[in-house]
């Protein structure tokens, strides 16, 4: 035999010597020319090639001549000899897969080495660790794609000038005392006659001596008769000109006429906190060309003694009856004065000087309202897709929207109208509200249903918050400023002033963002790698075997 045949019996004396019966068992031929080992996973393939057989055979006997037979023989890793049948059922893929798998952990639970103890024992572990993943990928997909949580930029800007914002400046007394007096109405029903504005105004006294409300509400009406709320305001309340001394923009300055007329446009507002303000709104922005307090805006004003109007301690709410002086508030254009007033309204005594530095913030929830499952919405700068929201204002605001709720529910209720100074915007054919139905209309049923309401106000894209800092001191104005003749500090008069200035003209953007799907990937990329050791070709690779298991079962 040839040193080919020779190397063949070596090759097949080595394999039998550990197998008995091993010429037996060859079943496979194939037409391959060269010796070969192959694994399946399942075990070895010993393929041996024999060319040339036919000069074999002849110098061993002259047998039957084959060319290019070849004997194959499967050797098992388990130690035993398959032949070339290959086992496809369920369970040989999921070995095969588990044992190749990038997930860790997997292949111990089919490891032959190991007792089948440990086997259960990682079969537990993996079950649990599975688990845990599905619980964790579960949560954070619930947070990132549902719940959405914020992420926040924070970017400094600086510009060369800047716009002062609304100045919003009110006086506690509301009225005039002696234009009340002159229509018949004392301290008393004049304090009576505010309860019109809100239904937090009345004191808690009042609310339960119904005898007194009968008694009042009885005089209210005698005096009433044969006027309306409007008119009644209209003559009682403190105008322009009996609010504002003058003021100083920059180098230019005002008499009380010119600073009513130029800055303040001769409007005038009552709030639910009974105050009549003036304010800038919708007046032509006020440029601020130096961060100082050389510059900025100031306003005079002034307060008459003699002439003032005080709240009656048993009529109304003591929050509101003790306090004696001014109120001062900045926002945004689109914020009413009312709303800006009632929640950010700042107390100063009248006699003192007060300079307010003004910083600027602005938040941007732009982006919160994109992508599919964001549960974000929020309502541009003057759009007018919201205004139903806020009656009686020009534009939408959350802050309008908020405010504008209460009266909403108020009004449907009591099928009356919350007065308003502006009678523009009144509904001549529905009666303003009496005192007396304002004050029983608060209750805890009634709070709630405002709030249900004040829920349904989206957020602002954008919004403007100013913080004001307040430095009071005493108060000294010279007899040579131009506005101040005829104006006399004295007993009965009593001279203000608030200073308005932007110490710099750099500000905070907010920006907030909605979490992205690249951090919901990282999240649970990582919760995958610290659970099993895998990733998303491990997802892969469970797709693949699904399918593959799938096809099987349909064949």
């Amino acid at each position: 035999m040839s040193l080919l045949c020779q190397n063949c019996e070596a090759q097949i004396e080595q394999n039998s010597g550990n197998r008995p019966s091993f010429f037996s068992r060859t079943n496979t031929c194939s037409t391959s020319e060269e010796a070969s080992f192959s694994d399946n996973g399942e075990g070895i393939d010993l393929v041996i090639n024999v060319p040339n057989l036919e000069e074999v055979v002849d110098k061993d006997g002259g047998k039957d001549s084959k060319k290019d037979w070849t004997w194959g023989y499967r050797v098992s890793s388990l130690g035993k000899i398959e032949g070339s049948q290959y086992n496809n059922a369920p369970f040989e893929i999921w070995r095969k897969f588990v044992r190749t798998t990038t997930g860790h952990g997997f292949a111990r639970m089919v490891d032959p080495n190991e007792h089948w103890h440990l086997r259960v024992f990682w079969m537990i572990v993996v079950v649990l660790l599975v688990a845990g993943l599905l619980t964790s990928v579960s949560i954070i997909s619930y947070e990132s794609l549902v719940v959405r949580g914020l992420q926040r930029e924070f970017i400094v800007q600086y510009n060369n000038t800047m716009n002062l914002p609304d100045i919003h400046i009110c006086d506690t007394s509301l009225f005039s005392l002696s234009a009340l007096e002159s229509m018949g109405f004392n301290k008393t029903m004049g304090s009576y006659l505010a309860l019109t504005l809100s239904p937090m105004l009345a004191s808690r006294s009042l609310r339960k001596n119904e005898k007194k409300r009968q008694q009042l509400q009885s005089i209210y009406r005698r005096l009433i008769e044969n006027k309306t709320i409007h008119e009644v305001y209209e003559k009682a309340t403190l105008k322009c000109e009996n609010i504002i001394l003058g003021c100083t923009h920059d180098v230019s300055s005002y008499n009380s006429v010119q600073c009513c007329h130029k800055i303040f446009g001769n409007r005038i507002y009552v709030t639910d906190l009974a105050t009549m303000c003036v304010s800038t709104a919708k007046q032509q922005p006020l440029e601020e060309i130096f961060a100082s307090q050389v510059y900025g805006l100031t306003v005079y004003l002034k307060t008459n003694t003699h002439d003032r109007f005080e709240f009656d301690s048993t009529i109304v709410n003591s929050n509101v009856a003790s306090r004696r002086g001014l109120l001062y508030a900045v926002s945004d254009p689109i914020t009413a004065v009312n709303p800006i007033i009632s929640a950010a309204g700042h107390y100063m005594a009248p006699g003192k000087w007060a300079g307010v530095s003004i910083s600027f913030t602005r938040t941007d929830n732009s982006e919160l309202q994109t992508g599919i499952l964001s549960p974000y919405s929020c309502v541009p700068s003057g759009a007018t897709s919201h205004v139903h929201l806020v009656p009686n204002y020009d534009v939408y605001s959350e802050r309008n929207c908020i405010f504008a709720s209460a009266r909403i529910v108020l009004e449907r209720k009591f099928n009356c109208t919350i007065f308003r100074f502006r009678t523009t915007h009144h509904n001549q054919d529905t009666p303003c509200c009496d005192p007396d139905i304002m004050i029983g209309a608060y209750s805890v049923n009634l709070a709630q249903k405002i709030k249900k309401q004040s829920a349904g106000c989206p957020i602002d894209c954008v919004v403007n918050d100013y913080h004001l800092y307040s430095t009071p001191s005493q108060l000294y104005l010279g007899d040579q400023d131009e506005f101040l003749e005829g104006e006399k500090h004295g007993d009965h008069i009593v001279h203000s002033a608030i200073h308005f200035f932007y110490p710099s003209f750099s500000y905070t953007i907010i920006k907030n963002h909605p979490q992205r799907i690249l951090k919901w990937l990282g999240d649970v990329g990582s919760n995958m790698s610290l659970y099993l050791g895998a990733s998303f070709v491990t997802l892969l690779e469970f797709i693949v075997l699904i399918l593959h298991c799938a096809k099987r079962f349909a064949t």
